[in-house]
């Protein structure tokens, strides 16, 4: 650069050279700088390969909700839970001295979700608090992935849906709750799945709704009257995707995927992993989730609980489940056709939290729930997304903190 600079002041004084010559000195930079760019893109490129494909496999690993309370410092117990049919159920407690407060997790979650923010999650708040907090676990799950006479292995295990969940689960695991803490009522958070499994309950088993001290329902998917028609038109596909699922064999979902271990053993894909989860999500206002989240979601379901949902929103009823023939909706409910649910029999005193960017339990759904829910003490609608509820940066001052106040507006005496 130094004999162009020299050449310019003593030898070219001609403009139309000048320029040329700078285009150059600026083309031989912008050289020098790709040049630079290119070496670190392909520093990236060739690590991306080690650790992709040359990069020993990450250790395997069990990681369980004992884990992500044992990083938090926070004692936990697991308690067994069987239901009045059979299946058998792990339920996880963090003691503590005040009244106990039942945690239960969405679709295709386990009692781990509540956890999996760190110090920002629900359930470590509530256990600061003093709450004697308990995460519940349904049939199908990690943690209830037992039966007494039956095997996941077989078709049988998983012919439920959320109408079981709300009619054995919950009210079994509310049963144990009560006997361990010596209280007589509990408050219950649901999240997702977890909120529309508490309405069934109510609606099925109504020797539990005296024993509900408050209810919060975060995101309740259950009205079904103005989701978008795009959903809806997928779910409109129910009967299809079943016959579909039969004939494949699939009676639960993710269903296993072979050598899907050789894929998630490598060292890139926790980050991989990490990175479409909160794409997938939507997460309008930061993320607190734990990173590999991976290692904890998705858990297993039973095909017929997301048809169910399909089913429901499809028709715009919230109703048990139509299995397709009068036989086996007699051997599920005693009838032939599928009961509706009744949300008036959800008397104990109710909170309904809907997020503003929520397209499967949207905020105009409120207006359903003040009109059929006869004791709302809350309705409110936030600035999150469906999941934000769990892994939204600002869950805890818009929903978490408000549901401490509820709760110290109906205080408990054991």
């Amino acid at each position: 650069m130094y004999l162009y600079d020299d050449l310019k002041k003593n030898v070219l004084s001609i403009s139309g050279v000048n320029d040329m010559l700078n285009r150059i000195k600026y083309m031989m930079i912008r050289a020098e700088e790709i040049k630079d760019d290119m070496e670190e893109r392909m520093k990236k490129y060739n690590n991306f390969l080690y650790l992709f494909f040359l990069a020993p496999n990450n250790p395997e690993s069990d990681a369980c909700v004992m884990d992500l309370a044992s990083n938090l410092g926070l004692e936990m117990e697991e308690h067994t839970v069987k239901t009045e049919d059979g299946y058998i159920l792990q339920v996880h407690r963090i003691p503590g001295d005040g009244p106990p407060v039942l945690l239960q997790h969405g679709l295709m979650c386990t009692s781990a979700c509540w956890l999996t923010s760190g110090d920002q999650s629900l359930a470590y708040l509530l256990s600061k608090a003093g709450y004697d907090v308990w995460m519940g676990n349904i049939r199908g799950n990690r943690y209830g992935s037992e039966h007494e006479s039956l095997e996941t292995d077989q078709s049988d295990f998983w012919r439920f849906t959320f109408h079981h969940f709300g009619k054995y689960d919950i009210p079994a695991i509310i049963d144990k709750v009560l006997s361990v803490s010596k209280y007589e009522k509990l408050n219950y958070i649901g999240h997702s799945m977890g909120s529309t499994s508490a309405l069934v309950t109510a609606s099925t088993s109504q020797r539990i709704v005296p024993k509900l001290n408050v209810v919060v329902l975060l995101a309740p998917v259950a009205a079904g009257q103005t989701v978008p028609e795009n959903i809806r038109k997928l779910a409109s596909l129910h009967r299809h995707q079943r016959m579909v699922f039969e004939w494949m064999g699939i009676t639960y979902l993710p269903p296993k995927v072979p050598y899907l271990k050789s894929v998630t053993a490598r060292p890139l894909f926790p980050l991989v992993s990490d990175m479409i989860f909160k794409m997938c999500a939507g997460f309008i206002d930061g993320y607190t989730g734990e990173e590999n989240i991976i290692q904890y979601l998705p858990s297993t379901v039973s095909l017929y609980t997301v048809l169910h949902f399909s089913q429901n929103i499809n028709e715009r009823r919230f109703g048990a489940y139509d299995w397709g023939s009068r036989e086996e909706n007699l051997e599920h409910y005693n009838e032939p056709l599928p009961p509706q649910y009744i949300l008036e029999r959800l008397t104990a005193p109710t909170a309904v939290f809907t997020a503003t960017h929520d397209t499967l339990s949207p905020p105009s759904e409120l207006e359903i729930y003040e009109k059929q829910l006869p004791n709302l003490v809350e309705a409110r609608e936030v600035e999150l997304s469906h999941l934000g509820f769990l892994w939204g940066q600002h869950a805890k001052d818009r929903v978490y903190k408000p549901i401490l106040d509820l709760f110290r507006t109906y205080p408990m005496t054991a």
